[in-house]
């Protein structure tokens, strides 16, 4: 039998939401700026309706940034020993099911680590991945405690600008994201983050972070 067009239901088609790194930080620090970036992502609404980042606290958020991005770890491949550490701690306490992780490294370019664990949502990703120290992590079971590792891996979109990239697709109950992170100089200024919502993963959950360009060691 054949559907007319009538009935056919519609594909949504999200954009893509694309501001500096700061400016989403200033939004996520003000509860109301939040609700309402959330609120815009998840309708799917033009991104010119995200609301527009306060300055007020920009020297403070870049303070922050510089100390976490570019100052936290010497060693140049410890981020990378950090986002394996989040994906244990992504496991789920109260299920007999593996936990599922996945390490691969491509001497020469990339890097990426995935799991079948807890996830962040929508307002998750706005707080406590991007926010210095905001974590809901319970030091008694976790290796993580501060919640700045993953700012970490910034470090390599700012020591190699011109090809490298840190991506996450994020999966939880209530809806799928891919994050982008880039930069155009070697300034934690010039950080992007751009934020994707993704339909063609439904019943799918878990992490995945993509480095590409960071391994040239043997």
């Amino acid at each position: 039998m054949r559907i007319s067009e009538a009935m056919r239901i519609p594909k949504l088609h999200y954009p893509k939401y694309e501001l500096p790194l700061q400016d989403w930080i200033a939004l996520a620090l003000n509860k109301n700026t939040l609700e309402e970036v959330v609120k815009v992502i998840s309708s799917g609404a033009p991104p010119e309706n995200l609301p527009v980042a306060s300055r007020h606290n920009s020297r403070f958020i870049t303070k922050f940034l510089e100390e976490e991005v570019t100052r936290q770890f010497s060693y140049y491949y410890r981020p990378l020993v950090e986002v394996i550490t989040n994906a244990i701690d992504s496991r789920y306490e109260d299920t007999s099911d593996a936990n599922i992780i996945d390490v691969k490294i491509k001497f020469g370019g990339h890097f990426e680590c995935s799991d079948n664990g807890k996830s962040m949502n929508l307002e998750q990703l706005l707080t406590m991945l991007i926010i210095p120290m905001a974590t809901d992590k319970d030091p008694a079971k976790d290796i993580g405690r501060f919640g700045v590792g993953f700012l970490s891996t910034l470090n390599y979109c700012l020591r190699k600008p011109e090809d490298s990239v840190v991506e996450m697709a994020a999966h939880s109950d209530e809806g799928s994201y891919k994050i982008r992170f880039s930069s155009s100089s070697s300034d934690v200024k010039d950080l992007i983050l751009s934020i994707t919502p993704i339909t063609n993963f439904r019943n799918k959950k878990g992490t995945k972070v993509s480095i590409k360009s960071c391994v040239y060691d043997k």
